[in-house]
């Protein structure tokens, strides 16, 4: 364990045991801790904080503590201990990890929006523990600068403004609008891209002796370029921007080289593309012109077709009526028929009942003619 982090392990016996702290503290050593890239945060779901942190290869609380924070891990000890120790250790860690991380450099910390990004109460680990050992408060060394991210509101997860040691909060709600807050943190592209480490070794304006500077930039390269100035400026740097210069010449000369690749590529795509599209032009034409032949030829068929369908249409209707004249021969000569025997059995009919009235008149003459001889 370095000799400089001794004295902390006596330091938050409130919080940890000087076991506890001298784990914490050899676990910060092995990571190691890198200048420019640790995050804290308060008010915001840790969860949210970690997915934004990794994405950026940034170091949180978790990140730092390894297997000692986590719990698949038979070295982390969460399992053994009930809610507010836990709450206790996790809070010591903390003042221990602001506490151990490189000292004039820039960290960044996630916070509410605008106009509540604190408690009022100063209640929060953060508040109580890590920023005043960032500000230096404690009679330690102070960070460089503190930046904060907004992560909950759309949009402004790749903008970070300074908090301290100067607010420059106003210029954020001036571009941003802090009611359209995110109702979940998914896994965005464009973050990682967007984090750019920078080192530059620069030399001091009064002592000369040279510094190495580790800046984490966050948004676009107008951003970076202000933030690796100011902090130039801040340690009173000469010859800051030299490098800075460099890279961008060397930048927008890859940008100018890939420029005139991406042209010729285009030209030979478009040229790719009239030769393409003359073999389609040639086809299309001997492809008309077999299709005229062949609509004709279809053409000629289907009125062959439709002559012989009207042919046989015609017949079928001649069919019918011939059909339907048999029918009505049939039908009369049946009528016919039975006109005649009917009438036949009329006139039999007829004759019975004549034969039958001269029956009964005979009967009746001869009636009489016993009653008259009886009376005799």
């Amino acid at each position: 364990m370095s000799t400089v982090y001794k004295p902390l392990a006596s330091k938050y016996l409130e919080y940890l045991s000087r076991d506890e702290a001298h784990k914490i503290i050899i676990q910060f050593d092995a990571m190691p801790l890198r200048p420019g890239c640790q995050v804290m945060w308060s008010g915001v779901p840790r969860r949210w904080v970690q997915i934004w942190a990794d994405e950026r290869d940034l170091q949180t609380l978790t990140t730092a503590m390894g297997p000692l924070m986590d719990g698949k891990s038979p070295l982390c000890r969460r399992k053994s201990r009930d809610r507010e120790a836990w709450s206790k250790y996790v809070k010591g860690a903390s003042a221990l990890f602001a506490e151990s991380l490189p000292k004039g450099n820039v960290v960044t910390v996630i916070l509410r929006p605008p106009p509540h990004r604190l408690e009022p109460l100063e209640s929060t680990t953060y508040q109580r523990l890590e920023q005043p050992v960032l500000k230096g408060e404690d009679g330690g060394l102070a960070v460089l600068r503190i930046d904060v991210v907004h992560i909950t509101i759309k949009g402004a997860e790749n903008n970070a403004y300074q908090f301290w040691p100067v607010d420059e909060g106003q210029c954020w709600t001036q571009e941003h609008d802090a009611s359209d807050i995110r109702k979940r943190l998914d896994n965005v592209k464009g973050f990682k891209s967007a984090t750019v480490q920078t080192t530059m070794s620069l030399s001091h304006q009064n002592t000369g002796r040279p510094i190495t500077i580790g800046a984490k930039c966050v948004g676009g390269p107008a951003y970076k370029a202000i933030q690796i100035a100011q902090i130039c400026l801040a340690h009173g740097m000469v010859n800051a921007l030299t490098g800075l210069t460099e890279m961008q010449e060397k930048k927008r000369a890859s940008k100018v080289d890939k420029l005139v690749k991406v042209d010729k590529l285009a030209k030979v795509d478009k040229l790719a593309k009239v030769d393409k599209l003359a073999k389609v032009d040639k086809l299309a034409k001997v492809g008309k012109v077999d299709k005229v032949g062949k609509t004709k030829e279809v053409k000629k068929s289907k009125k062959v077709e439709m002559a012989e369908n009207a042919g046989n249409e015609g017949k079928a209707k001649k069919a019918k009526k011939a059909k339907k004249a048999n029918a009505v021969q049939k039908a009369d000569i049946l009528k016919t028929t039975k006109t005649e025997k009917g009438s036949k059995k009329m006139k039999k009919q007829e004759r019975i009942e004549n034969k039958k009235k001269k029956t009964r008149k005979a009967e009746r003459g001869t009636t009489a003619l016993l009653q008259s001889i009886c009376v005799a």
